[in-house]
C-alpha cells in the first residue's frame, strides 16, 4: 500500500521558482523548512484569493474553450490531484488540466497542457509589446510541468479581477531550458534536503522564524565582537539603512512635484507610469461604545426617579433624550482625504 502524498516529497512547480529566486511569496529557506519538516515551519493556509482559484478553474477552462472552437479541456484537479513525478524522481507537477482537440486557429503540435490563474490586475502579466506573458515565477512554474509531462507547450487563461476580463496566452517547452529547472531543483534538493543543510539565511517569514525558534532569547549579556565578516555585514546595513532614509525623502521631494503638476487634475500619464490623486468621500464615524455609555447613564436616572415615584421626572428624561439626539452627539464627520497612488505601467 502506498503512502498518501505529501509536499514533503519532492519539489512542485511553486517551489521550482522559491529556489530560483523568483517567487514573491517564498524563498529558498521557506522551502528547506518544508521539506524538513522543521520546526518553525508555518503550515500552509488556504487564502481567500487561492480558493476564488481553485473556484474559478471550471470557468476559466470553459472561457478558453469558448474562445478556442474545437479545443476540450479534462480537468486534473491541480493541487487536489495525483502528482506527476519527473523521472529523476524529485520533481512533481500538479496540472489543472490537459488540452486535446487543437483549435484551428493555432497551428502546432494537438495536445498540451493547461492551466487556470487569476490575478487582481495585469501587472507582471505584459511583455514589453503589450503582449500576455507570465510573470517569471509563473513560467517557471509552467515550465517545470512542461519538463515533467514531456508536453510541448501550455496554455495559461488568467481571470483580471479587477477589469472582469479573461484572457489567454501560451508558452512553449524549451528542453534545454525547462530541463535546467529540474536539474537546479534535484541539486537543491540533494545538497539541503537530503543532507538537511540549510541554504544560506534570507530576509524572508520563514528564516526569521526559525531563528526565533532557535535562539528564542539571549542568555548571554556581554557584548559580542563581530568578526571581520559580520563587521562588513554591519557596515552594509547601516549604508542601506542611510540609502533608504535618503530614497524617502526624495521619493517624497518627487511625489510633491507631480502633484503639483497635476493641480486640479485626478490622474496623470507618462511613458511608463500613471498617478492618480483623488480626493476621497469624507467619513460617518459613530462612537458606538461612548453611546451605550451614555444610555447606561440615562437608564440610571429613569431607574432613580422611578424609584422615587416621580414619573414626570422620568418621562421627562425620556423626552429629552431621544435616541437620534444621543447618536448624533458622538457622530463625526472626517472630511476625505487625497491620497496619491503612483503606478509604473511597464513590466520591467
Amino acid at each position: 500500500m502506498s503512502m498518501p502524498f505529501t509536499r514533503e516529497m519532492g519539489i512542485g512547480g511553486s517551489d521550482v521558482a522559491a529556489i530560483l529566486g523568483l517567487s514573491p511569496y517564498r524563498t529558498p529557506f521557506d522551502v528547506w523548512l518544508e521539506k524538513t519538516s522543521d520546526p518553525a515551519f508555518v503550515g500552509w493556509a488556504e487564502s481567500p484569493a487561492m480558493r476564488f482559484g481553485s473556484l474559478m478553474e471550471p470557468v476559466l477552462a470553459k472561457v478558453y474553450e469558448e474562445d478556442n472552437p474545437g479545443a476540450k479541456i479534462i480537468l486534473k484537479g491541480g493541487a487536489h490531484s495525483e502528482p506527476i513525478w519527473h523521472p529523476n524522481g524529485i520533481c512533481y507537477a500538479h496540472i489543472d488540466g490537459v488540452i486535446a482537440g487543437e483549435p484551428a486557429a493555432i497551428s502546432g503540435p494537438q495536445n498540451g497542457i493547461w492551466e487556470g490563474k487569476t490575478a487582481w490586475d495585469d501587472r507582471g502579466w505584459r511583455g514589453r509589446g503589450g503582449e500576455l506573458v507570465p510573470p517569471r515565477h509563473y513560467e517557471a512554474q509552467v515550465r517545470s510541468y512542461l519538463a515533467i509531462t514531456g508536453e510541448p507547450w501550455c496554455d495559461v487563461t488568467v481571470f483580471f479581477r479587477q477589469t472582469a476580463t479573461f484572457e489567454h496566452c501560451r508558452v512553449w517547452a524549451n528542453p534545454e531550458i525547462d530541463e535546467g529547472l529540474m536539474d537546479i531543483s534535484a541539486d537543491f534538493w540533494r545538497d539541503h534536503i537530503q543532507t538537511n543543510i540549510p541554504p544560506p539565511i534570507d530576509g524572508g517569514a520563514g528564516a526569521s522564524a526559525f531563528l526565533l525558534h532557535r535562539f528564542p532569547g539571549q542568555t548571554r549579556e556581554e557584548a559580542l565582537v563581530a568578526t571581520p565578516e559580520v563587521d562588513a555585514w554591519g557596515s552594509a546595513l547601516a549604508g542601506v539603512k542611510a540609502q533608504m532614509a535618503a530614497d524617502e525623502k526624495r521619493k517624497a521631494d518627487i511625489e510633491n512635484t507631480i502633484k503639483e503638476a497635476m493641480g486640479e487634475y485626478g490622474t496623470i500619464r507618462g511613458t511608463d507610469w500613471t498617478a492618480t490623486w483623488r480626493k476621497a468621500k469624507g467619513r460617518t464615524t459613530v462612537a458606538w461604545q461612548e453611546i451605550a455609555s451614555g444610555y447606561r447613564g440615562l437608564l440610571h436616572q429613569i431607574g432613580q426617579a422611578l424609584e422615587r415615584g416621580d414619573l414626570e421626572e422620568a418621562v421627562r428624561l425620556l423626552t429629552d433624550n431621544p435616541p437620534d439626539g444621543i447618536v448624533g452627539l458622538f457622530t463625526r464627520q472626517a472630511e476625505g482625504t487625497r491620497p496619491f497612488i503612483f503606478r509604473a505601467t511597464e513590466k520591467g
